[in-house]
């Protein structure tokens, strides 16, 4: 596939295991179907480096703290709660309407993505980890820390990218 051609490139250039970036991208943009704005496909927030942007409403997990501190810095974009709680966690769904990085290109996309997670501050220690031991399922677990407010994130993250159709298109991509 032309997005594992893109991944196994990225990999080359950066590190970034090309599993991790397909498995996000198809986690992020429904397999590439439902990008955020034109061409985001990782779910990137928008950053001072990001000259391009849109705006999407997601639904999260967050505390009370949580969501107070969100409504407090975003007055024109307050937090609304779905009435979905998870005592267990101490957390209430929100939707919130957030600007997400958007891009002219998939590629673009990829080759931000693939910045962030091995540039990014949220993310230096599993990128660290992830030179030392190469243990992709660890990279994404270290990740989806921060990466997402879902607890199943990372599993499925994970499970998509030890799938036998990804791990064949990611073959096939190296040739």
């Amino acid at each position: 596939s032309a997005l594992a051609k893109l991944a196994v490139l990225i990999e080359g250039e950066t590190g970034v295991p090309a599993a991790s970036t397909v498995a996000q991208w198809a986690v992020e943009s429904q397999w590439g179907s439902k990008p955020c704005g034109d061409a985001n496909y990782f779910g990137i927030k928008r950053d001072k480096r990001h000259t391009k942007f849109c705006l999407k409403t997601t639904k999260e997990w967050f505390t009370t703290a949580q969501t107070n501190a969100w409504s407090k810095q975003h007055l024109d974009r307050l937090a609304r709660l779905t009435g979905k709680v998870n005592p267990e966690k101490g957390t209430s769904e929100v939707m919130l309407d957030d600007y997400f990085a958007d891009y002219a290109s998939q590629e673009e996309s990829v080759r931000d993505y693939a910045w962030l997670v091995s540039h990014g501050s949220p993310y230096a220690a599993a990128w660290a980890r992830y030179q030392q031991d190469k243990n992709v399922p660890a990279f994404v677990s270290g990740i989806a820390a921060r990466y997402s407010t879902s607890d199943a994130y990372s599993n499925l993250v994970n499970t998509i990218a030890g799938q036998s159709n990804v791990k064949s298109a990611i073959s096939a991509a190296r040739g």
